[in-house]
C-alpha cells in the first residue's frame, strides 16, 4: 500500500498535512482553481514562539489573498519496484479567496489570477501588425510598464489568424480581452508550465478536435495508456456508444479580418448542438469543412468520465489509450478535456473527461 505524500507552499510559509485539495483544470476555462481545506485546529507559531492570533484574518494574517501557491502530491516511492519519484505538481498559482470558517478553506487561481488584475490603459493598433500573436504581446508588453507591480512573463502561443483593426479602451483588463476573443471568435485560453522550458505559456486557439490535436503536439501532449481495473478504478460515469446512435446538429462558424462572419451547418436539426469556429474561409471550403466535421462527432467510443489513482500525472490535452474494457472489445486514444484531482484523507485520485476519439 503506498502512502500518501503531499506539499503546499503559500506565501512564505509550507506544510505537508492537508484535509482536502481540489484541482479543477480544463481547456474550456480561463481559469484553473485549487481547493485547499486545512484542519480547523491550525495554529501556527512565528521564529518568535508566539502563536499567530489569526491564521486568514488581519494584516499579519499567516494566509493573505495574492499570495503565491504551489501544490505537489503524489506517493512515497517504493525502491523495491524501481520506483525513483511519485511527486508532481498538481497547481501553481494564488490565493484568491479565504474562508475563516472552519475548517479553513482557501481558494486559489492559477495565473490567470494576475491577468485579472493587470489593467490596460488603452491600445490602438493603427500602424502596427494585427495578427493575433503580436498583439498579445503587444498588450504584454503594455502590461509590463504600467500594471504597477503585475508582471507578464509569458510565451505566448497562438493560432495563426489576423484580427483586423484592435482597439482596447477604459483601462479593460488583459483577461477581459481573452474573453472578447472567446465570445466574438472562438478562442480558448488557458495557462501551462512548459515542462520543458520551465515557463509558463499563454495558449490561445481554437477548440476544435483536429485543431486540437495539432496544436495541442507543441506542448507537448503525451498518450497514457490506462487499463480497466488497474489503473481505473471507477467507471460508472462513462458511457460506450455507437456512431449510428448519434445525432449531431454542427454549426461551424469563420471570420474574417473584417469581422464578416460566414456559417455553414450539417448534421440533424435535432441533434446537440455543437458549434465550432474557424478563420478567413470561404463558404464553399466551410461547408465541406462541416460535412468532413460533423463525422468526427460520430464514432464508436466512449463517452463521459473515470476515475484513475493519482499518478501517472494526467493535464487537459493529453490523450489517453484505453485497454482492457468490459464494457467494449476494442480500444481507442481519446483526447482528455478536463481533469479534476482531489488529494487527502479520501486517497488520491484523478477524474478524467474525455473529448473526443482520435483513433
Amino acid at each position: 500500500m503506498r502512502v500518501l505524500r503531499g506539499y503546499i507552499e503559500i506565501g512564505g510559509f509550507t506544510f505537508d498535512y492537508v484535509t482536502d485539495i481540489e484541482v479543477v483544470s480544463s481547456w474550456n476555462q480561463f481559469v484553473d482553481t485549487a481547493t485547499i481545506t486545512i484542519p480547523k485546529k491550525l495554529r501556527y507559531k512565528g521564529q518568535d514562539g508566539k502563536t499567530r492570533s489569526y491564521i486568514v484574518q488581519g494584516s499579519e494574517a499567516v494566509f493573505k489573498r495574492g499570495d503565491r501557491v504551489k501544490i505537489q502530491a503524489g506517493y512515497y516511492p517504493t525502491p523495491e519496484y524501481g520506483e525513483v519519484s511519485l511527486f508532481n505538481t498538481i497547481f501553481e498559482g494564488y490565493v484568491a479567496e479565504i474562508s475563516p470558517t472552519k475548517p479553513i478553506t482557501i481558494k486559489c487561481e492559477d495565473s490567470m489570477f494576475q491577468l485579472k488584475r493587470a489593467k490596460i490603459p488603452s491600445y490602438d493598433s493603427t500602424g502596427k501588425p494585427t495578427d493575433l500573436e503580436y498583439t498579445l504581446n503587444a498588450l504584454g508588453g503594455i502590461i509590463n510598464e504600467n500594471a504597477g507591480g503585475v508582471v507578464f512573463p509569458y510565451t505566448i502561443k497562438a493560432e495563426s489568424m489576423d484580427l483586423g483593426k484592435v482597439i482596447v479602451e477604459n483601462n479593460a483588463t488583459y483577461l477581459q480581452f481573452l474573453d472578447m476573443l472567446k465570445r466574438k471568435y472562438g478562442l480558448q485560453s488557458y495557462i501551462r508550465r512548459n515542462t520543458v522550458t520551465e515557463e509558463e505559456e499563454l495558449i490561445v486557439g481554437f477548440a476544435r478536435i483536429s485543431q486540437q490535436v495539432s496544436f495541442l503536439e507543441s506542448l507537448p501532449n503525451r498518450i497514457i495508456t490506462l487499463r480497466f481495473g488497474r489503473d481505473i478504478i471507477d467507471y460508472n460515469d462513462l458511457t460506450y456508444r455507437n456512431a449510428k446512435d448519434i445525432d449531431i446538429n454542427l454549426t461551424c462558424i469563420s471570420i474574417d479580418e473584417d469581422n464578416n462572419k460566414v456559417e455553414a451547418t450539417a448534421g440533424e436539426e435535432w441533434g446537440s448542438t455543437r458549434n465550432l469556429y474557424y478563420y478567413n474561409m470561404s463558404q464553399t471550403d466551410l461547408q465541406k469543412v462541416a460535412d468532413n466535421m460533423v463525422n468526427q462527432f460520430k464514432f464508436d467510443g466512449y463517452r463521459g468520465s473515470f476515475t484513475v489513482f493519482g499518478i501517472p500525472q494526467i493535464k487537459h490535452g493529453d490523450a489517453v489509450r484505453l485497454l482492457g474494457s468490459d464494457i467494449a472489445d476494442n480500444f481507442g486514444e481519446y483526447l482528455v478535456e478536463k481533469v479534476v484531482t482531489n488529494f487527502g484523507q479520501g486517497g488520491f485520485r484523478q477524474k478524467v473527461f474525455l473529448s473526443s476519439r482520435i483513433t
